[in-house]
C-alpha cells in the first residue's frame, strides 16, 4: 500500500546512499564518533581522534549532552588503545555508550561482533522454559498492566516467587518498571507495588519495503509508532534501498530516541520472504530474487534484523496490540501492490516450508478479465491491486495519470465514479474472504486496505459478498473486520517482525546481546 501521509519526522538530507551512509559530515562531532564505533569503522574513527578536540592535551574530558547519565569516573588522560590520539576517553568506554544510546555493535575500533545465527533469535532448549515463564509475565503486564505481581501470579499460573523473579529479571533488562502504589495499603501485609512496561527504555526499528516507497518507524513496546518516515524508492536496486533505509533509521534514532536503546529491526514486505534466513526469495513488483536482506542490513546498522512477510507480521501485530479474538485464531487479508494473506491459530502463526504460506495473489475471481503476469486472466492481485486500480481510473478518464493516492483521496471525498470503483474492488475483496473463511474458519478474518478507513461502503460491500458466499461465516459484521492500525499499517508490520521475537523469548538473544554490550 503506497502513499501514507509522512509523519512528523525531521527533513532527512537527500544523499546517495551508499556514500551517505559511510560518511556523514552533516552530523555533530560526537554523533559520528558513535556511528563509527557501532558500525565498526576504525578508519573513519581515527580520522575524527585525529582532529584537535582543544588548543592544549589536557581538554575537559566530558560526554555530549544526554550521555553522561550513565557514563563514571571521566577523567582528563589520553585512550589506551588510541596511544597517539588525544580523544575523549568516554568515547573508548563503550560499554556505557553502546549502553545508553543502544548496543549496535560491541566494538574495540577495529574488532567487530560476530553475526548471530541463522533465524529468529530465541534462547537455547535449557533456557526455554524459564524464557516462556519470563513471556508469560511480560505477556500479562502488556495485556493489563500497570498490574500488582499477585495478579500476574494468578492470571498466569505461575508461582508468586516465580513471578517476583521473572519481573524483576525484566526489570533489569529494561523491559518492565515498579510504580508507586495506587493508593497506601491499610492494613498489614506487603505492598501490592504494580509493575507495567518501561516504554521509555527500548525502542524497535521498524521498515516496511513497499512497492513504490520505504517507510520507518520506531516503535515502542507497546506498538505504539513514535515516529514514521516514507520515503519513495522508485527506481533504485536493492542494496542501494536498503542503504538508504538503514540511513534514515540512524538518522531517526539520533534525532527522535538519542538516549533509548535500539532492540533491532524488524522487516516486513510482500512477496514471498523466508523468515529463517531472513531472505527475499521472490518480490516480482520490486523485481527481487534471493535478495538476503537481513544481512545487508545487519551489516549496514549493527543492529539484530528480523524479516518476514507483512501479512504475518500485521498477524503478530494483531495478537500482540490487536483485536482480541485475534489470539484465538485470526486470518490477515493484505490488499495493497501486493495481495497476501497469514494464518494464526492458538499460539501458532502457520509458515510453511521457506514461509512460503499465504500465497493468493493467484487465486481466482468472477466477473474478472484482468491478465496476469502468470499468463491467465481474473488472479485475484491482478484485479484489485491498487496499480490495476489507478490504471483503470487514468483509461476512463477519471484520472489524468495513474495514481493510486489520488484515486483514494476522490472516493473519500464523495465521488460517485471514484466509489464504485472501490466497492466493486471490495465485492472481488469479498470473494477471497470468503473462501478463506470457509477453508480455514478463523475466529475473525482481518482486511488491510486503506479504502476500508477511507471509502464509505467498502467494508459492507467485502461483508456482503462474505453473506452471499460463504457457507461457514454466519454473521459477517462479527468475523470481517478492518485492522486496528489504520495509517500506521505498514510501520507497524516492521516493528511486530521485531517485537514479536521480543515478546515470544525476552530472555533470549535480542536482550541479552544488549545487556552484555552495556
Amino acid at each position: 500500500m503506497d502513499g501514507l501521509e509522512r509523519g512528523p519526522v525531521e527533513p532527512v538530507e537527500p544523499l546517495a546512499a551508499v556514500t551517505a551512509h559511510v560518511h556523514r559530515p552533516h552530523l555533530p562531532q560526537d554523533a559520528q564518533v558513535l556511528r563509527h564505533l557501532r558500525l565498526g569503522q576504525p578508519e573513519q574513527l581515527d580520522e575524527i581522534a585525529d582532529r584537535p578536540f582543544a588548543a592544549h592535551e589536557d581538554v575537559e574530558d566530558l560526554p555530549p549532552p544526554g550521555f553522561g547519565d550513565r557514563v563514571e569516573r571521566v577523567r582528563r588522560r589520553r585512550c589506551s588503545c588510541h596511544a597517539t590520539h588525544h580523544i575523549p576517553i568516554w568515547v573508548c568506554v563503550k560499554t556505557h555508550i553502546l549502553g545508553t544510546l543502544g548496543a549496535r555493535r560491541a566494538v574495540c575500533h577495529d574488532q567487530a561482533m560476530t553475526a548471530g545465527p541463522d533465524g529468529p533469535q530465541r534462547t537455547d532448549a535449557r533456557g526455554a522454559r524459564r524464557s516462556a515463564s519470563a513471556s508469560a509475565v511480560l505477556r500479562a503486564v502488556l495485556d493489563e498492566g500497570p498490574i500488582a505481581r499477585s495478579t500476574i501470579a494468578r492470571r498466569t499460573g505461575l508461582s508468586a516467587a516465580a513471578v517476583t523473579g521473572h519481573s524483576a529479571e525484566l526489570a533489569r533488562l529494561g523491559l518492565l518498571r515498579e510504580l508507586p502504589e495506587a493508593e497506601p495499603r491499610r492494613g498489614v501485609g506487603r505492598p501490592h507495588v504494580p509493575v507495567d512496561l518501561d516504554t521509555g527504555r527500548h525502542v524497535a526499528g521498524a521498515l516496511h519495503l513497499a512497492v513504490h516507497h520505504a517507510t520507518v518507524a520506531l516503535l515502542d513496546l507497546r506498538g505504539n509508532v513514535l515516529v514514521q518516515h516514507e520515503e519513495p524508492h522508485d527506481g533504485l536496486a536493492a542494496e542501494d534501498l536498503l542503504a538508504r533505509a538503514a540511513e534514515i533509521l540512524d538518522d531517526l534514532l539520533l534525532g527522535h530516541a538519542p538516549d533509548r536503546e535500539p532492540l533491532g529491526l524488524g522487516v516486513a514486505t510482500g512477496g514471498w520472504v523466508d523468515r529463517a534466513s531472513g531472505t527475499v526469495v521472490e518480490h516480482p513488483l520490486l523485481g527481487w530474487r534471493n535478495v538476503p536482506v537481513r544481512d545487508l542490513l545487519a551489516g549496514c546498522t549493527g543492529l539484530a534484523v528480523e524479516v518476514d512477510g507483512h501479512a504475518r507480521a500485521l498477524v503478530h501485530a494483531e495478537r500482540l496490540f490487536g483485536h482480541p479474538r485475534a489470539r484465538e485464531s485470526v486470518v490477515q487479508l493484505f490488499t495493497g501492490n501486493v495481495v497476501d494473506a497469514a494464518f494464526a491459530t492458538g499460539d501458532t502463526v502457520h509458515h510453511g516450508p521457506r514461509s512460503a504460506a499465504g500465497a493468493v495473489a493467484h487465486l481466482p475471481v468472477d466477473d474478472s478479465a484482468e491478465p496476469c503476469r502468470c499468463g491467465r486472466t481474473g488472479c485475484l492481485e491482478a484485479t484489485v491491486s491498487e496499480g490495476t486500480l489507478a490504471r483503470k481510473a487514468a483509461e476512463s478518464g477519471l484520472l489524468a495519470r495513474p495514481d493510486f493516492p489520488e484515486l483514494l483521496a476522490l472516493a473519500a471525498s464523495g465521488d460517485s465514479a471514484a466509489a464504485r470503483i472501490f466497492h466493486d474492488r471490495a465485492r472481488h475483496i469479498g470473494q477471497a474472504a470468503a473462501l478463506l473463511l470457509d477453508v480455514l474458519n478463523p475466529a475473525v478474518l482481518v482486511v488491510v486496505d486503506r479504502s476500508v478507513a477511507q471509502v464509505p461502503g467498502c467494508l459492507p460491500a467485502m461483508r456482503d459478498e462474505v453473506r452471499a458466499r460463504s457457507r461457514g461465516c454466519t454473521d459477517p459484521e462479527e468475523s470481517v473486520v478492518a485492522t486496528s492500525f489504520p495509517g500506521h499499517e505498514l510501520a507497524i508490520a516492521g516493528g511486530a517482525v521485531l517485537l514479536d521475537v521480543l515478546y515470544d523469548d525476552p530472555l533470549g538473544p535480542l536482550l541479552t546481546r544488549l545487556s552484555h554490550a552495556s
